[in-house]
């Protein structure tokens, strides 16, 4: 029986888009490996539907197919910057919600004045990953 009441306490514990049982979904892109391992871990723990790409180009083929509660999006990559892939999701899919991931200087993101919007800082937590999640589901 304690097996039983530690899966419902899990399961009470997983973020769901619509207090279904539906799992929130997210894209993470980020052209670094140990960032996309650890953010998808985190946040499959958490019982979100994670994809993960290493690039915005991989972002806007994988969009074109699927859909997502929430784009978590590096904003210092090397084939196109993440506020450029902002942009083009922006052109196509202007409801998209976006958390950037970054390490850097914020003000080219703050500009954007967007209520869709987050940021995440890096070096990253597991509370400022669920912060963004609940961002994208409010």
């Amino acid at each position: 029986m304690e097996g039983g009441n530690r899966f419902m306490q899990q399961r009470q514990n997983t973020l769901t888009a619509d207090h279904s049982d539906a799992a929130i979904s997210v894209l993470i892109v980020d052209d670094d490996d140990a960032v996309r391992l650890v953010a998808s871990e985190m946040l499959a723990a958490q019982g979100c539907e994670v994809v993960c790409a290493s690039s915005g180009k991989e972002c806007l083929e994988i969009l074109d197919n699927l859909s997502f509660d929430l784009v978590l999006l590096d904003v210092g990559m090397p084939d196109m910057t993440g506020v450029e892939v902002y942009h083009l999701l922006r052109a196509g899919r202007p409801a998209q919600k976006v958390a950037f991931l970054t390490g850097y200087a914020m003000g080219e993101i703050t500009d954007l004045d967007d209520e869709l919007v987050s940021i995440v800082a890096k070096p990253f937590s597991m509370d400022s990953l669920a912060e963004a999640i609940k961002f994208s589901v409010a």
